[in-house]
């Protein structure tokens, strides 16, 4: 895969497996209170929202990253 089609997504599952072995994340059901009806409610919000986000990433390469870093670069220099 050419560095330039990597996606934002690509990054965040890598970061993500790599703290999880070193046990720096805690699982999502450690974050979910244990009252049963509340915890299924909100399990499905964590999954729909860790969905949304791991698609807004995963239409986003690391080449439109570095493109929108470099036009703010040039927008606050432009001025100076």
């Amino acid at each position: 895969m050419s560095d330039w089609r990597i996606t934002l997504l690509d990054i965040y599952r890598a970061s993500e497996m790599r703290r999880r072995r070193s046990g720096y994340i805690p699982t999502r059901r450690a974050w979910v209170p244990r009252q049963p009806r509340p915890e299924a409610r909100l399990s499905d919000l964590l999954s729909q929202a860790q969905e949304g986000f791991e698609q807004s990433l995963a239409t986003t390469t690391l080449a439109d990253l570095v493109r929108e870093i470099r036009r703010s670069e040039v927008k606050c220099c432009v001025g100076l």
